[in-house]
């Protein structure tokens, strides 16, 4: 199983109220090497001031603030541990509000040249004390919105097992979800080192998404990623010791050659994994501006390249308003994204993909991400307005679901 090189920081910042925290202590004791500032966290204030008052010293006088961030890990305490996501303000699309769950924010060690947030000053930041306060705010949101959950390990520019490695958080949460009866997380990720749950080898209560594409884009667009061979081998890993798998290809990309690489994509999957559900997506942005910035911020030529030719076919064309528009507020940002391909290659994409699936007669079912009900019919797929069944974002694993028809 390929498993790239650890990250560690260079600096460790420390809430002063979590200095003697045991989580702290023990990711201190991970980061021997790291530079410890303890300070007193203010309210409001930014990642990059935080990194001037903090890290502005006479050797750092010279580094930006993005490279400042990206070598640093800040320690806090924060009550809020979930976050609802998706694009349910637009009933249009056929998609569910999903539930994140936030022990860290900003650990991806991937630059996807596709990724919509650039925050060029983001602080990796751990929550040091997310399971104390996780089994009281579970239980609020169950009374809130019932008994089953999934909840999804991830956040913006974050990998739920980029920093394992100094927390043990996800071996933590595979045992806590093991106990709690209807309730799931989620791991969500680009990478193939998942030791930390196969080392736990959770009965139930847990489930693992792979992001996965075709070569060309985990090649060109997605540098820090696992290469996908070794990502399907350790979902297979995860599947033979019964643990539920779920798979996202998304986002679809239609460069040179796409039909014969997201049908070769198909049968690397049927050769080596049984997802219980596939979910298919293209990309999708807020505003014109928004790809023209993201296009910007890629970091090599040839992706730089790539991206400027799939957003030069790409506009105004799936429903919701650009960020921006005359009835957005504030909230919108993250359920409007409604720059992407044209209708018609956006199915040309799905049904590639589809129709490989269906070829190989594997019993695992697929559906859309935040699509209308025109584009799921043309591509003959069934909505069942489901949403622990129709896509992977709050998908609860069950025995029929494995017999599913595509």
């Amino acid at each position: 199983m390929n498993t790239s090189r650890q990250w560690v920081p260079s600096d460790v910042i420390v809430g002063d109220s979590v200095v003697d925290h045991p989580v702290t202590k023990t990711i201190l004791q991970n980061c021997k090497n790291a530079v410890v500032h303890v300070v007193e966290l203010s309210n409001g204030e930014s990642d990059a001031e935080l990194l001037t008052r903090t890290l502005r010293s006479t050797r750092h006088q010279a580094e930006t603030a993005s490279s400042l961030a990206r070598k640093s890990l800040l320690l806090v305490d924060d009550k809020n541990i979930f976050q609802s996501m998706a694009a349910g303000a637009v009933p249009e699309r056929r998609c569910f509000n999903f539930v994140k769950i936030l022990p860290y924010s900003g650990v991806c060690r991937a630059s996807c040249s596709y990724c919509w947030f650039k925050d060029p000053v983001l602080i990796p930041k751990v929550n040091v004390a997310f399971f104390e306060h996780l089994p009281g705010q579970l239980e609020k949101l169950i009374q809130e919105r019932g008994r089953t959950q999934v909840l999804t390990f991830t956040h913006y520019k974050t990998d739920c097992f980029a920093i394992d490695h100094l927390t043990g958080f996800a071996g933590k949460l595979c045992a806590f979800f093991e106990k709690v009866d209807g309730c799931y997380v989620q791991f969500l990720t680009k990478q193939a080192d998942v030791r930390p749950i196969l080392q736990f080898s959770p009965k139930r209560g847990t489930i693992v998404c792979f992001s996965i594409n075709a070569e060309t884009v985990t090649k060109i667009l997605e540098p820090g990623t696992s290469e996908i061979p070794y990502r399907l081998r350790a979902a297979q890993c995860l599947s033979n010791k019964g643990i539920p798998v779920l798979l996202r290809v998304d986002p679809m990309f239609s460069f040179d050659g796409w039909q014969d690489a997201y049908r070769s994509l198909a049968l690397a999957i049927a050769e080596t994994v049984r997802p219980q559900k596939i979910t298919l997506g293209t990309p999708r942005f807020q505003s014109a501006s928004e790809m023209e910035r993201v296009v910007a911020a890629v970091e090599t030529p040839k992706a730089q390249m790539m991206m400027g030719r799939e957003v030069a076919k790409m506009g105004l064309n799936k429903p919701g308003l650009p960020r921006g528009g005359v009835a957005c507020e504030s909230m919108a940002y993250f359920k409007n994204m409604p720059m992407s391909y044209p209708a018609e290659m956006r199915v040309n994409l799905y049904a590639s993909f589809i129709d490989a699936w269906r070829e190989l007669g594997v019993p695992s079912s697929v559906g859309l991400c935040e699509e209308p009900a025109e584009i799921w019919d043309a591509c003959g797929l069934q909505w069942h307005g489901d949403k622990t069944h129709d896509c992977t974002c709050n998908f609860i694993p069950s025995v029929g679901d494995l017999m599913a028809e595509v």
